[in-house]
This record gives structure tokens, sequence and C-alpha cells, in this order.
């Protein structure tokens, strides 16, 4: 039997949670379902033992997770938001990240919030690569209900459908579909008792009666709050009887090709691309303006279908598709308004002996014929491949060299959560460094590690340290999405009022030349008070 969790029966409440979780969430790496609780905690949307807010977190945790209430309401959210394709799951247990679909629920606005929804519905299909059932039922459960209802005198009960359409093996098996609408015809007409049929079937898959009842709560509300059903009363019965649309409904999918995982394989890689690229185009869209392929209509979504790391790697439409619209993709913004922070230089008194790096600059320098860009670009290539036994000492000299105190931390110490440290007297800055072996561009994680590094140290005292000091993120590149890194540095400072600030390798190097030349290095105060991406105030070269 398909299973379908039961978090509420409040759909608008439904759509406030997932946008809640992604306005949270949706800049981070991937997430996971204790991320989710503190979200909904955050805005009072869950509740335990009478408490909202950080009481009831307090009143829910325990140590078995599974009697946990608020993390359990959490698992059932996210459960469903799978169902639906707005969350996948990570090659890590119960890690999500959103997907493109995820991000055009967030974003679709109140008045076609029906038509978005309609259309993930449909889209929920079993088997599917992102969620592991138990069962091995090849259906697409909605289309299976409207279809259902529509050719048994258009209604059904609660415990017809838990009997009937969300326990078909094969809803593409028509013969199997006949032999269920005939046994339930005969449950309504006494031949069998519904109520004996349902302890069988309790009995058989060791599941309760009441358990079955709360798999069905979710569909129930969904068919209603579409405009697909409506309740009715036929004696003492309440059924869900099909209205105009749904039964227009149910036609419109009768006329559409269902793709399912074992259609795939007869698709080349660019019709699926094709059609997965239209069935999110056309995602907001009404069904019966849904996607159109070579004169077909298709009823296929990758997100409810397709392994995650096909999504990444093979089709690249996690959040990767670009168009003519902002609804797909509203990061291509105008980079060159992106907040920099400027660095300004002063004059170093005590001219330090050159280092074996610094000379090593200076002869590439001269080699090259004083080009800078030429100089900078060589050496960057140099450092490309480094992992982090020799990239973290590497910007630990590159710091040295323009006369700032920087030390590593040791490999393997919890208590010294950051990789390396600038230190004063009286201040410090925290680094975070990727390696280009780690990663080649700065990634949303390393921004939230070098905020949990200034946390660190503010709580244990370790460092001397000021509130208002920035944290840094070393990396190789900067990040790729410059626009939606900006935006989570500005909501954490706006939250947590901890700056960070991130440089590339490039621009150290650039430091280091303008050090070697002109015996400049950049001000404490501008460096520590760093916020966004590290540009050099004084240009001195004309390159």
């Amino acid at each position: 039997m398909i299973r379908f969790p039961n978090p509420g029966s409040d759909i608008d409440y439904f759509l406030v949670v997932f946008k809640t979780i992604f306005n949270n969430l949706s800049l981070l790496e991937y997430f996971d379902l204790d991320d989710i609780s503190r979200s909904l905690i955050k805005k009072g949307l869950v509740s335990s033992s009478g408490y909202i807010g950080q009481e009831a977190l307090i009143a829910s945790t325990r140590k078995d997770r599974s009697r946990d209430p608020i993390f359990n309401q959490s698992k059932m959210y996210a459960e469903l938001f799978r169902h639906l394709g707005w969350i996948l799951p990570t090659s890590r247990k119960l890690n999500f990240q959103f997907s493109l679909l995820g991000k055009l629920a967030a974003e679709t606005r109140e008045d076609n919030a029906k038509n978005f929804l309609r259309n993930s519905i449909i889209g929920i299909v079993f088997p599917n690569a992102n969620i592991e059932v138990k069962s091995k039922n090849s259906i697409r459960p909605f289309k299976l209900l409207l279809k259902t209802i529509k050719n048994l005198d258009n209604f059904i009960s609660r415990d017809e459908m838990i009997l009937g359409p969300l326990s078909i093996n094969d809803d593409k098996d028509e013969n199997e579909i006949q032999e269920m609408y005939e046994y339930i015809y005969k449950l309504r007409s006494k031949i069998l008792s519904i109520d004996k049929e349902l302890q069988i079937k309790s009995k058989n898959l060791k599941i309760s009666i009441n358990t079955f009842k709360n798999y069905t709560r979710f569909p129930i509300a969904i068919l209603k709050w579409s405009g697909w059903t409506q309740n009715k009363k036929i004696g003492r019965n309440n059924v869900l009887e099909l209205t105009k649309f749904g039964t227009f409904q149910s036609n419109l999918l009768e006329e559409f090709v269902d793709i399912r995982i074992p259609e795939i394989s007869n698709l080349s890689k660019s019709n699926l691309f094709e059609i997965s690229y239209r069935s999110v185009m056309n995602s907001n869209k009404s069904l019966e303006n849904f996607s159109e392929f070579n004169q077909q209509k298709y009823i296929f979504s990758p997100f409810h279908t397709l392994n995650h790391e096909a999504l990444n790697e093979k089709l690249k439409i996690n959040g990767k598709i670009t168009n003519n619209t902002n609804q797909i993709n509203n990061t291509n913004k105008n980079l060159s308004n992106i907040k920099k922070s400027f660095l300004d230089l002063e004059n170093v008194i005590n001219i330090q002996d050159q280092s074996d790096l610094l000379k090593k600059i200076d002869l590439k320098f001269k080699n090259n014929l004083h080009s800078i860009n030429k100089t900078l670009k060589e050496l960057k290539e140099e450092y490309k491949d480094y992992n982090q036994d020799r990239f973290y000492p590497l910007i630990r000299d590159l710091f040295q060299n323009i006369a700032l105190n920087c030390t590593l931390s040791r490999q393997g110490s919890n208590y010294q959560r950051n990789d390396a440290i600038l230190i004063t007297n009286d201040d410090s800055v925290p680094i975070e460094i990727k390696s280009p072996g780690e990663e080649k561009r700065v990634s949303p994680k390393a921004i939230r590690q070098a905020l949990e590094n200034k946390i660190i140290i503010l709580s244990r005292k370790t460092f001397p340290i000021k509130r208002n000091t920035t944290s840094l993120v070393v990396g190789y590149d900067y990040p790729e999405n410059r626009s939606a890194t900006l935006k989570m540095i500005d909501d954490f400072y706006n939250v947590y009022g901890i700056r960070i600030g991130i440089f590339d390798l490039q621009t150290i190097l650039e430091l280091n030349l303008i050090f070697l030349l002109t015996n400049k290095k950049p001000t404490w105060n501008t460096l520590s008070k760093m916020i966004g991406f590290a540009e050099i105030k004084n240009e001195i070269f004309k390159n």
C-alpha cells in the first residue's frame, strides 16, 4: 500500500511551513531534520506540551529520537516534501537539498499556488529513486485516484481508497484496474465486508487500521483543496465526490503519455533533458497548458523520478537551468554591483628579509617583464592542485609575508575549530581555509563554518577577539554564485552581528606582490572589518 506521511491536513499551512524552511535554509549546502525543526521553532510553527519556541524544543527533546514529537513532525514534513520533489536527499542519510522545483514552490505567488501544487501532486510516482519505500507498487497515485473515482460512479470512501487504488500493484495493468473496480463494487453491495477486508489487510501487512486511515489524511486533504473532489453524504457514509473540474482533469490526464522509470531507458539523453526541462518550465501552469514535446503531452517530473546525482551531474537541472525568465533562475544579476570590502594599504616600518616564497614571486614578476596579470595568473595556476597539507601552509606564509601574524591550528584539534588565525595584541581574525583539492570555489558550507569559527572563539575565549571583527574564508576561487553568497553573509550579519569576509588566492598573491614592490600591507582596521569579497582599494598598478 502507498503510505503518505501525516503532518496535518491543512494544505495552506503546509505551504507556509515549506516557505519558512526554504527562507531559513536555502543558502546552506545541505540541511537535516534538526535544521528543519529549528526553522519551525524560530517562527513558532510547531508546539510541544503546550509550549512554543525554544521551550517547545526543550519539552519535545527525547534521548530516543523516535519519541521526539517535533523531530517526528519535521521528519513527516521532509518525507512529504520529498514526495513532491521539492527537496532531494544527498548522499548522506537524512541530509537534504532543495531542488529547482522546491525553489519555484517557495517563490510561487499565492494566486498560483493551486496550479503549482496540483502539478507537483500529479508528478508523485512510485517507484521513485529518491524515496525508499517498503512496497513494490508501480503507481502514479493521484492520477489513479481521479481515474478510479470517475469510474466508480464519481465517489469513493476513505476505506475504499485504502483497499482499492492505494493498494494497486501496477496502475498500468488494466486487468488489475478492472479487478479493483469489481472488488470495490462487491464491498458496496455488501458481498464482501469492508470491516473484515480491512482486518485481513491489517493482519497481512502488520499495520493497524488506524495507521491505514492516517495514511489517507494527506491525499484526502489534497483532493479537496485542489478542487478535484468535495464532501458528500451517502446514507451514513461520508465520501469524496468528483467535481466537474476533477472530471475534466482526470480526462485530460488520460491524454498524456505517462513516463515511468522503465520508459526512461527508451529515451535518448537529449529527449530526456528536453522533457525534464519543459516539465520544470511549465510547472506553474495549469494542467491543460502543461508541457508539449513533438506535439505530444507528457506526465513526467525528473524531481519525482530520477536519482539526485543524475539531476546534478547528468541533466544539470538542480537549480542550474538558465532561461529568459526570472522564474527559473533569478541569480544572474550584475555582479559588478556585488558588495566588496576595499582594503586600505599602509607602509610597513620595518622591512623584513624576503622569504623564499617572496623571492619566488619576485623572480616570476621579473621573468614576466613586470606583467602583473601574467605573474598572478601563472602563480595561481601552480597551486591549482594543492590539497590541505600544502595549501594551508601556503596561505599562512602569504599572510606572514605581508607582515601579519598568522598561525595554523593543530590538525585534529576539536578545541581549535578554525584552520588558521591572524592575531594582534588585543584582537584576532579566525580563518576558514578551503584548498582547491577540497573545492575549487568557496561554497556556502565554508561561509557557515566561518560563522561557527567566530562563535566558538567568542564562547571559549581561546584568543583575544572583538565581536565586530570579521571571520575570514580563504579559497582558491570566489563562489560561483556571488549574489547568493553575499545574501548569506548579509543574513548572518543581520541576525548575529558577525562579519564574514572572503579572499580568493589571487587577491592574496596580489597583496604579496604589492608588499614586495612598495612595502605596503593592508591596515588592520580595514582587514578586520571586512564583509564580502576582498578588493584592494589603493590601486597602485596599471594592468
